[in-house]
């Protein structure tokens, strides 16, 4: 998607005008330049009714501090962030922008947390996150189970990490989330 397809359903939005295509394009940019991905590439996943962007310019944000809290709201990290290991930033995030797209329908199973998306299982905890393939190629999908991990049930923090248990991957999230669901209902008892 370009900004123009973008400014294109904005004005479907009620009340946007000409003058946002500007603030789009610094957003497009400034995006691209410290994440790796443009916000046209990823608005479909993380504002698909274009709300969030038409509030920020209505409200005077500047296009920085909109992609700010976009990329820490969806945990995006900056192009040349130390862990990922010389990866591609971009791959990395747009793989984070589906993630959070499917959280977001599912508040019940899945919860936003200082470490990561999360689920509690019996055993701790699994956290579900972008992950390098194994071909080193770009990012996919991963969940892995942390044993005798707790989360804080009143707040947004990680009590105790516990210690790594079954991991599971793959370039795809409904993949990824079968061979967990498989895997939970045998070993973890959880349904």
């Amino acid at each position: 998607m370009t900004t123009a397809t973008l400014f294109e359903r904005l004005q479907a939005v009620k009340g946007v005008t000409v003058g946002i295509q500007p603030y789009l394009n610094e957003i497009d940019q400034d995006m691209q330049t410290r994440y790796g991905v443009s916000y046209s590439e990823l608005a479909e996943l993380v504002n698909p009714d274009g709300e969030m962007v038409k509030s920020a310019f209505d409200d005077g944000q500047s296009a920085k501090a909109f992609v700010d809290q976009t990329a820490r709201s969806h945990y995006m990290l900056p192009v040349g962030a130390e862990v990922l290991n010389g990866g591609d930033a971009g791959k990395f995030n747009l793989v984070a922008a589906h993630i959070s797209d499917y959280v977001g329908s599912r508040p019940d199973e899945w919860q936003r947390r200082d470490r990561g998306i999360c689920q509690v299982v019996d055993d701790g905890f699994a956290i579900l996150r972008p992950v390098k393939e194994a071909n080193g190629s770009g990012y996919g999908f991963g969940i892995e189970v942390r044993i005798g991990g707790v989360l804080n049930a009143n707040g947004y923090k990680v009590d105790d990490l516990g210690k790594p248990g079954e991991r599971f991957s793959a370039g795809d999230l409904d993949e990824v989330l079968e061979k967990f669901e498989q895997t939970k209902a045998l070993k973890f008892n959880a349904f």
